[in-house]
């Protein structure tokens, strides 16, 4: 643990590598940073804008809510090369999720968790800004966010228990 409470992420077992197979056919793998201290009060803006406030609350309900264990806590926030982002939960080895809607319930990581919420948060992201104006360019945006994180998730160990999570 660092001061604060808050967790050193590059030494949790956060993905930072895709599988073998896309290396050897030549394409880059799908890496994440740890964004600075400095950064994160903004970080969220880049990718949501208007809709930055309203994401770690999101993410932190999503915990909440499928996640009996959860008692809050700092969250170390993510860019991946592939221009999307995440956010980890603070919290070391695994946790019991049950997400009733879809007959889920199975451990995870603090990272698969993170990436779940997030892969669900921008799915309802996009349908509400649809539902609210159709022809906002920030629904393409989230979109792409989406499928690029999906892209990562399948590079995790848990991705079949992200993509149950997250569908």
């Amino acid at each position: 643990m660092q001061p604060h409470g808050r967790h050193n992420m590059s030494q949790q077992n956060v993905s930072t590598t895709a599988p073998e197979s896309k290396e050897s056919s030549g394409e880059k793998p799908v890496s994440a940073q740890l964004v600075p201290a400095g950064l994160r009060l903004t970080f969220f803006e880049g990718f949501f804008g208007h809709l930055a406030p309203k994401v770690p609350l999101l993410l932190t309900h999503w915990m909440r809510s499928h996640c009996q264990d959860y008692a809050g806590g700092y969250w170390e926030y993510f860019y991946t090369s592939n221009g999307t982002c995440f956010a980890v939960p603070g919290f070391e080895g695994k946790k019991r999720f049950q997400i009733l809607s879809r007959g889920l319930s199975v451990e995870m990581s603090a990272e698969a968790a993170g990436v779940s919420g997030m892969l669900t948060m921008l799915k309802c992201l996009a349908l509400q800004t649809w539902s609210e104006n159709g022809n906002d360019p920030l629904i393409g945006k989230l979109n792409h966010l989406e499928s690029a994180l999906g892209e990562y998730a399948l590079t995790l160990e848990e991705s079949s228990f992200i993509c149950m999570a997250a569908d």
